[in-house]
Order: structure tokens, then C-alpha cells, then sequence
């Protein structure tokens, strides 16, 4: 694997694990959290010590049928998916909206693109806005929903004044804490 980024304080931990695939990766405990039509999300367990719980988001590539077309897009040879969202990303958490980026990376397969990497540190105690709106909005009181939404739309609001648009910006990609009568937002 090439790596695009690695954060500074977790090189020689990366290097001593010996993660050099995105196999390597997933073997750390990890834990297919979703799956997208491109995508898997791992929740990874590294050991005690060496990088904080995080996740990784594993794009894949289409299969040989596919690429044709995609190849006279530019979507096989340029910057990987991981990488654009990884520069995203650094400009959010900079800003407070966004978890911190881990490792960034991509392999490729005669030049082009095979899969690409992003780990990022998960959120404690947060969840997706989808699942917390499943789960425990119902639960929540019509003050505490009126905070709810008036959070969110801060965020969002936060968010837009950054000149920052996100195409992906949907539930599943929110994550969400709740910590005593407030709620916390970060995009992924």
C-alpha cells in the first residue's frame, strides 16, 4: 500500500504493526460496522497502546467490466476517493467538525486504482444520526428533540460557513453524541 498521509505521532506504531495492506487493516480486530455499494466500514480494535480504537473506510474499485468506463471518467488513474475525502476531512477538523484522520492510503493494480483506505479515529460515545434517530429519538422529550434539530442545524450551519460542501452529507455520514442535554455533530 501507498501511503497518501499518515499522522506524525502514529508512523512508527504503523510501521511496527506491519499495516502495510488494507488487510492489514481490517486484521486488527476489525469489525464490519456497514456496507455500502463501493464502501465497507470496519470498527478497529488495535492493540493496547499502540493507535486509539478507530475506523477504517474501504473504498473498492469495480471489477475489470466496469473500469472501461470509468477509466475515461479519470476515476482509475487520478486521486483516489480516500484521498479526496481525506483532504475534506482535514479541512472540517480543523474546524471541529470532523474526527481526526489516522492514516490515509491506496494500492493500485498495473497503475490503476484497486482500493483505497481512510482511518480515522472514532468519535466516543457517538453514533450515526440514522441509528440515533431509530434508537432514541422517540425517547426524547419535545425540548430536548427542539435542541436536537436546532444542534443540527448549527452544524450544518457551521459547516456551510467554511464554504464546505459535502456531496455525501446524509444520515449515515453524521455522527451524533449525545452528552447531557446537548448534542455533539461531526460529518464522516
Amino acid at each position: 500500500m501507498k501511503y497518501t498521509f499518515i499522522a506524525e505521532e502514529y508512523k512508527e506504531q504503523i510501521a511496527r504493526l506491519g499495516l502495510d495492506s488494507v488487510q492489514r487493516w481490517i486484521d486488527l480486530s476489525g469489525r464490519l460496522i456497514s456496507t455500502g455499494r463501493t464502501t465497507k466500514l470496519y470498527r478497529l480494535n488495535p492493540p493496547a497502546g499502540s493507535l486509539p480504537t478507530c475506523c477504517a473506510k474501504v473504498y473498492f474499485y469495480p471489477q475489470w467490466d466496469d473500469r472501461i468506463r470509468i477509466l475515461c471518467r479519470g476515476g482509475l488513474i487520478g486521486t483516489s476517493r480516500a484521498e479526496t475525502e481525506f483532504r475534506n476531512l482535514q479541512t472540517l477538523h480543523r474546524r471541529g467538525l470532523a474526527p481526526r484522520v489516522i492514516a490515509c492510503g491506496h494500492q493500485r493494480l498495473w497503475g490503476l486504482l484497486y482500493t483505497s483506505l481512510l482511518v480515522t479515529e472514532e468519535v466516543q460515545q457517538a453514533v450515526s444520526l440514522d441509528r440515533f434517530v431509530a434508537d432514541s429519538l422517540s425517547a426524547l422529550t419535545q425540548g430536548q428533540r427542539r435542541r436536537f434539530l436546532t444542534a443540527l442545524a448549527e452544524f450544518t450551519r457551521r459547516m456551510n460557513a467554511g464554504r464546505f460542501v459535502n456531496g455525501q452529507y446524509h444520515w449515515r455520514n453524521i455522527l451524533v453524541r449525545a452528552q447531557d442535554d446537548q448534542f455533539i455533530f461531526q460529518v464522516i
